[in-house]
């Protein structure tokens, strides 16, 4: 074996610890770390598979493409067409969801991207009291709940239809709010959960997170209507921590028929991880999911159209 084909090799074995931790991921904050990075593993392994078998290791490059295959096959759903739906127009819904970064100060090119994509309602993350003066002013939006803080896990939402209530609710361990927003059209209810736990760094973090994702599915299956889980859940959907929601409560993830459609970090213009997220139960009709644009956070804005 020559001396570069060992090292191409020794780099398909050093490829495998990240992966095996990430499967880990439940039992340690840095092993959960290393379950986020599933695109860049699996063009990884494609590339050290295709330049074995360049070098005429068979065995090695086929294992590595194996893996690669492997790691692909559970995004395949997000790809996936879907079949057509048909919904009145009176029962669809446009959301968005957006985490302004609390230190942005990027208001017009925020307010743009609002009105100009006409949502009917908008859940904001990281609101503190320069983002609320801001938001009050939209006048096109008359009804709003505002809950800032000078931390980054204040929240807020914005709507141009009635809300028929808005609650606060503590689903964390750190004194982190949540919005439990319920509104009413054509006699049908639908319930929408806007929350944002804390970033899983470091084992407080890890575990208040993941006792935040146990207490959401405690109460998610207390609520009859149908339901849409949203907001920066500090999560791919990589995590086995991530999983608990769409596993144990039959949630949905929006993004499936639609693509990955990541969502951070766009401080450095390219986003690897979809760190925010919208998931809905069964009943509710997806008819459009998608990224909008650069405002000037970290995140991107995340948009959904639905049915119900």
């Amino acid at each position: 074996m020559k001396l570069s084909e060992r090292l191409i090799t020794l780099l398909f074995l050093v490829g495998l610890i990240p992966v095996g931790l990430g499967f880990l991921g439940k039992f340690h904050w840095i092993a959960d770390l290393f379950s986020h990075f599933r695109l860049i593993y699996i063009i990884y392994f494609y590339s050290i598979g295709f330049i074995l078998l360049l070098a005429r290791s068979i065995k090695t490059g086929l294992l590595s493409i194996l893996i690669a295959l492997l790691l692909t096959t559970p995004l395949i759903q997000f790809y996936s067409p879907k079949p057509p739906i048909s919904t009145s127009k009176n029962n669809t819904l446009s959301i968005s969801s957006i985490n302004l970064l609390s230190s942005n100060s990027n208001y017009s090119e925020v307010f743009e991207y609002v009105t100009k994509n006409n949502f009917d309602i908008v859940f904001l993350m990281e609101l503190n009291h320069q983002w609320q003066f801001q938001f009050e002013d939209l006048n096109s939006y008359e009804h709003a709940y505002f809950l800032p803080r000078s931390d980054n896990f204040g929240i807020g939402v914005i709507s141009k239809i009635d809300l028929d209530s808005v609650q606060v609710l503590d689903l964390s361990d750190a004194n982190l709010p949540s919005l439990l927003v319920s509104i009413s059209k054509e006699s049908e209810t639908l319930s929408m959960l806007a929350t944002h736990p804390l970033p899983p760094i470091g084992r407080r973090f890890f575990e208040s997170r993941n006792l935040q994702f146990e207490n959401i599915n405690r109460f998610v299956s207390t609520i009859e209507t149908e339901l849409i889980l949203i907001g920066d859940l500090n999560s791919t959907s990589f995590s086995p921590n991530f999983k608990r929601l769409t596993r144990e409560n039959d949630l949905i993830d929006t993004r499936i028929g639609f693509g990955i459609l990541p969502t951070w970090n766009d401080l450095f213009g390219i986003n690897l991880l979809t760190l925010d997220h919208a998931l809905a139960t069964p009943g509710v009709n997806v008819l459009r999911r998608s990224v909008g644009k650069s405002i000037g956070s970290d995140h991107l804005p995340i948009e959904v159209e639905i049915g119900f």
